[in-house]
């Protein structure tokens, strides 16, 4: 092939494998590359081949990580289009050849004596061109193992995939094109009469789909497939006509099955589905927005089954490809899903999830914690324009932030519009979701979206909001609506009477201590000045946390004492020191210059400052705080103990006339 010349940078050292500078040269003749798992057909990226990609950094990395990797790509990509012959289907292939007149091609030799035939111009993926022969087609949606990628079988066997036909890719013959198109129509098509599907239902089960291939949520081979797609399509159907269940299927969850169903047998389910569902086509079908969303579109608990119903065995699960959980804040917020920030008034939530908002789309730490960069969306209904300008303006100076194109603040303060009304029947998704899911829609890449607050976007009608499966499935909304933006949600509320008495910060009723994924809490430290505990209350999917982490207010931002100014600092344990000094006079047993400092003390200092002090730091800043006229040492004068004290005149010294102790030089 023109494009790929196996000869050209042979010996730089830049390749870590043959397979590296293969993917390299792919890449930079325009024709994006994925990777697969050594040996394995199994993509090792988290969205398959829709990670393909040209650019050669990326690719480094990818084999720098693993130099035996397995090199692939998606044929529509390239606009291309695969033809794929097994062993068995050789013979008839050649015969339909001669019928149709043959094209030399540029072709790919198996590891089991099948071939990829690359023809120019799309194709649709795994589609059975002949019914009983082993001709398939990988296009749209697909991808295939290139050369020189190996693959070790179930069986023991193994194989290396070559080159067999080193030619130019020639174009698809009309015939190939009629006889997908054909197959295609005649797997499943629309019944007769029936109304188009509405767009918005179409995009969010398309949404939808996506979703559940990226939890890993698909059909396997051996632990209940079947049934599994017997049961989504069902769902799908409640929402859409035959052939746009059938079409989304095949696009946004197929490909993540494991193996991928053929385009006959998943039209075979999906007719199935159509014949022994129990409700009618479309019988949940959501209304349009202008229609302002009228209909119930969840109810609670779900009336459909499950997708987590099913019986897997262990060893299956061994057999997966699970990627690691993403997390857009390492240890604090788990990217694509729903964490709710639970604080009392005055404790700076508002403040605090700005200042991960601003932090996210700058790429900057949080609390020495790389974030993923991501646009930021703060939905303000509680705080004014001016008062959220006045915080913007004070962490971007205090931090030193740049404040880009990707932040943006919603002000729907005065605003009586939810995103949803739950109510005994069902949840009612009011006009400002489509809004808000519009113009998320229309910002590219992830975002974090930040609501202030739960009460404002969520609805709840008579005891709803004490109804387990109320709750579990208002947030299952907010859920969805993450996993159709591309959005990571923090919603802030405030803590119930109920939550603060058991100390876990949860709202209104046990119901929100269990619905949630993951909460996070922000508290006073008690007996402490402007110091607050960031603690994970849940986290379904993290591992063991370090947290409480203590906070420090810092020129207008919540910050570890490792990040809080210098001068700050400074202040902080002086602060510490003479209030420690202070509380220790007045409890009878003051700080004494030749004596050791109590345990207690270092206790109390520690809290107060952020760390454990050495004893010569605390005393010299003792000796510091007398010279500034903030205390005074008083010597022993009979029952007068020596020690730090408040600099007042003391009253036993006056009524004996014991003169003020010059504090030892």
């Amino acid at each position: 092939m023109a494009y790929i010349n196996n000869s050209a940078n042979k010996g730089k050292s830049r390749f870590v494998s043959a397979l590296h500078q293969t993917a390299h040269e792919y890449a930079a003749n325009g024709i994006p590359v994925f990777i697969c798992h050594p040996e394995s057909k199994a993509p090792a990226t988290e969205h398959g081949y829709k990670d393909a990609t040209t650019d050669l950094d990326q690719i480094a990395a990818w084999f720098a990580r693993c130099p035996s990797y397995n090199i692939a790509i998606s044929p529509e990509h390239a606009k291309w289009s695969v033809v794929d012959v097994e062993r068995a289907g050789l013979d008839a292939w050649q015969a339909i050849q001669a019928e149709h007149g043959a094209v030399k091609t540029y072709s790919v030799a198996t590891p089991h004596g099948g071939r990829h035939f690359y023809f120019s111009g799309s194709l649709p993926s795994r589609v059975r061109l002949w019914k009983g022969l082993a001709i398939d087609t990988r296009g749209r949606g697909g991808y295939v193992l290139v050369p020189p990628s190996r693959v070790v079988y179930e069986d023991g066997s193994s194989g290396v995939y070559e080159v067999a036909d080193d030619c130019d890719v020639a174009d698809v013959p009309h015939w190939l094109i009629q006889a997908a198109e054909r197959h295609v129509a005649d797997v499943i098509t629309a019944p007769s009469g029936a109304d188009p599907d509405d767009p918005g239902n179409i995009d969010r089960m398309a949404s939808y789909l996506k979703g559940l291939a990226k939890q890993g949520m698909v059909a396997i081979e051996g632990a209940g497939g079947n049934d599994t797609t017997f049961k989504l399509a069902a769902e799908i159907l409640d929402q859409l006509r035959p052939d746009t269940a059938f079409r989304l299927l095949l696009e946004h969850w197929n490909p993540r099955c494991q193996p991928p169903w053929d385009v006959e047998d998943l039209a075979v389910i999906v007719g199935n589905a159509v014949n022994y569902k129990q409700n009618a086509i479309g019988a949940t079908t959501v209304a349009r927005a202008s229609d302002v969303f009228a209909d119930v579109v969840a109810k609670f608990p779900s009336d459909t089954p499950r997708m987590t119903g099913e019986i897997i065995p262990f060893a299956a699960l061994l057999k997966r490809d699970v990627p690691p959980v993403q997390e857009l804040v390492p240890g604090l917020i788990e990217k694509g899903i729903v964490t709710f920030l639970a604080g009392h008034g005055g404790t700076h939530k508002s403040r605090t999830s700005v200042h991960w908002g601003l932090s996210i789309a700058a790429g900057r730490p949080i609390y020495g914690r790389e974030v993923e960069r991501a646009s930021f969306v703060c939905i303000s209904c509680e705080d004014g324009i001016d008062e959220v300008t006045r915080r913007v303006q004070a962490m971007a100076q205090r931090l030193d932030l740049p404040i880009g194109d990707n932040a943006y603040l919603w002000d729907r303060r005065g605003l009586v519009a939810p995103l949803a009304t739950v109510s005994d029947g069902g949840i009612k998704l009011e006009p400002f979701w489509g809004e808000l899911q519009a113009r998320l829609k229309s910002i590219s890449g992830h975002k974090f979206i930040v609501v202030d607050s739960a009460y404002n976007v969520l609805n709840f009608t008579g005891a709803t909001k004490s109804n387990e499966g109320a709750v579990k499935a208002a947030i299952e909304i907010l859920g969805q609506l993450c996993a159709e933006t591309d959005s990571t949600m923090v919603v802030l509320w405030h803590p119930s009477q109920a939550g603060q008495e058991r100390g876990d910060n949860s709202g209104w009723s046990v119901a929100w201590h269990n619905a949630p994924r993951a909460r996070l809490s922000l508290t006073r430290v008690p007996d402490t000045e402007s110091a607050f505990d960031l603690k994970v209350e849940k986290r379904n999917n993290a591992p063991p946390q370090k947290l409480p982490l203590t906070l420090r207010w810092d020129d207008g931002v919540l910050l570890p004492i490792t990040e809080v100014a210098a001068t700050e600092r400074k202040a902080l344990f002086k602060n510490a020191c003479i209030n420690t000094a202070l509380q220790a006079a007045d409890g009878g047993c003051p700080i004494q210059k030749q004596r050791r400092i109590q345990g207690w003390m270092f206790d109390q200092i520690e809290k107060d400052a952020g760390y454990r002090p050495t004893e010569k730091q605390v005393k010299d800043e003792l000796a510091a705080a007398i010279s500034t006229g903030e205390l005074r040492y008083i010597a022993a004068h009979g029952k007068q103990q020596a020690g730090y004290f408040a600099k007042e005149r003391d009253p036993f010294l006056i009524k004996n006339r014991i003169p003020e102790a010059k504090h030892p030089g």
